[in-house]
């Protein structure tokens, strides 16, 4: 599952030579399909089922979809083959990378295509959307990155005990809205 958790090309400046990792469509469709790790988090509810029809109604995905999805966590390993219920049977899965790739930015695309749907979907009291827009100093972002990680891993502590019944996804962008220019543009040294 290593190659899975990471998607990284590494580029020697000396000799421009880049390695990368290259997954399998199941590898790609896991990493840029919302609905996989949804239905990961399904095996944490009371009932967890592993049944298509259920995964499909609860997720409000295809029928299709919810089927092919079981089968392919199963041959991955990540779920348990056989068996009635929803069992997760591998590490936690925490994709990361500094490169572009098309299989995590699938998978942004569709979480904020998601995030739209549901804002006039879900009641205000069940969700929230907030946004800041700020000044920032570039040189920071590593630190703002890795403050979101942590935050992220916070949420995860706060919501998961109890008896979950619901499946929710924590999602947070940072991102430029001005136009980025070269630090010696004109008007850019204020």
């Amino acid at each position: 599952l290593e190659s899975m958790q990471y998607v990284e090309e590494i580029t020697n400046s000396a000799s421009k030579v880049s390695k990368t990792t290259v997954l399998s469509e199941d590898q790609f469709r896991l990493i840029s399909d919302w609905w996989h790790f949804a239905i990961l988090c399904l095996g944490k509810l009371k009932r967890p089922l592993k049944d298509p029809v259920y995964i499909a109604r609860r997720l409000g995905i295809t029928l299709a979809d919810a089927k092919m999805s079981v089968e392919r966590l199963e041959r991955l390993g990540v779920l348990e083959p056989g068996g009635s219920e929803i069992k997760c049977i591998c590490d936690p899965i925490r994709v990361m990378s500094e490169t572009p790739s098309t299989a995590i930015q699938r998978s942004h695309l569709q979480t904020l295509q998601l995030a739209s749907e549901k804002l006039s979907q879900v009641d205000v009291k069940k969700r929230d959307y907030s946004a800041i827009t700020m000044a920032i100093d570039p040189k920071n972002l590593d630190k703002a990155k890795k403050a979101i990680e942590d935050f992220q891993d916070k949420m995860v502590k706060l919501l998961e005990p109890g008896e979950p019944s619901e499946v929710y996804t924590f999602s947070c962008q940072l991102f430029p809205v001005s136009i980025i220019s070269d630090k010696n543009s004109e008007g850019d040294s204020k």
